[in-house]
């Protein structure tokens, strides 16, 4: 899931997999797992990646 990097955490794009999210944020899966393993807070891009684990 990308969301806005403010506090509020608004939701941009959910997605099952991060080649999805990559193409709904029109970037690559490459810079998606990159920007999840290195927890970056998104102020420069203008989106945070987040996982969502769920039932």
């Amino acid at each position: 899931m990308a969301v806005s990097p403010d506090r509020f955490e608004f939701p941009l794009a959910v997605e099952e997999t991060a080649k999805g999210l990559a193409i709904s944020m029109g970037t690559t899966e490459t810079n998606i797992r990159s920007k999840k393993s290195r927890r970056q807070n998104g102020k420069n891009c203008g989106y945070k990646v987040v996982t969502v684990r769920g039932e």
